[in-house]
């Protein structure tokens, strides 16, 4: 069973990514001490903004960062040269030379609806079922 939920235009899932994209996991400013036996480092909560300080395990430091390490055959994307996000005025120079344009949006077909695995006659939507609380 698969728990989708739709996700509206699809920003706030955009911006939860980019910060896998175009940022480190933690840059050496951010760590604060490290010992035999912890390391502390200083975050930013997301509800009040306010700076605040984790000390950590060794082992939990090591946890929580390598969940930020791209698994093997993905790339992080590189930010510099034209496509950087500065780069604006020398990418429409290139991208004119070019003559390019943007090709229109056409939007995908609709899907069929999925056909009964027994008797193989097209199934209807009756309802959904509330989501599980977390």
């Amino acid at each position: 069973m698969v728990d989708v939920l739709a996700v509206g235009r699809g920003e706030p899932v955009l911006k939860y990514l980019s910060a896998y994209i175009y940022k480190t996991a933690i840059t050496a400013q951010r760590l604060l001490g490290c010992d035999d036996t912890s390391v502390t480092f200083r975050y930013r909560e997301g509800s009040s903004g306010q700076e605040k300080l984790c000390p950590l395990s060794g082992e939990a430091f090591l946890h929580r960062f390598l969940q930020h390490i791209l698994p093997c055959g993905f790339q992080r994307v590189r930010y510099f040269g034209w496509l950087a996000p500065a780069a604006t005025k020398r990418r429409a120079r290139i991208l004119a030379l070019l003559d390019w344009k943007a090709p229109p949006f056409i939007a995908p077909a609709a899907l069929p609806p999925p056909h009964c695995p027994h008797c193989q006659i097209p199934m209807k939507r009756i309802g959904t079922l509330p989501r599980a609380p977390p």
